[in-house]
């Protein structure tokens, strides 16, 4: 069922991109499938932005139509945590705190800094 549902996804994802931001009436999608707004949900949660519209026409029937304004962007690389010769060649904010003394658990493991924070209990 997953497949059948993907695959009626693909296909009306592929009349949205065929019309280049063009107006898509929805008989056109419900001729894929039915349940066409389930399939324009699903794409809208894969970060697809598509609009839509209600039209009423003169003799007051309502016609809904589709668009595909922007696919999702590729995840940005530029989001990432600095080299560590990066955070060690910057200034403290509030300077050095510890007095020039070495951390004397800076180099334990959890389970040994759990060990000695209960040792000083």
């Amino acid at each position: 069922m997953l497949t059948h549902r993907k695959n009626q996804e693909s296909r009306i994802l592929e009349i949205l991109i065929r019309a280049h931001g063009a107006w898509v009436p929805a008989p056109e999608l419900a001729q894929v499938s039915l349940q066409y707004g389930r399939a324009v949900y699903h794409l809208r949660k894969l970060k697809f932005v598509i609009e839509n519209e209600v039209r009423i026409d003169a003799d007051g029937a309502r016609r809904g139509f589709f668009r595909l304004i922007r696919r999702p962007s590729p995840p940005h690389q530029a989001a990432r945590a600095p080299a560590p010769a990066d955070v060690e060649a910057a200034p403290a904010l509030f300077g050095d705190l510890a007095g020039g003394r070495p951390d004397p658990l800076a180099e334990c493991s959890s389970g040994e800094l759990h060990r000695q924070r209960r040792a000083c209990r």
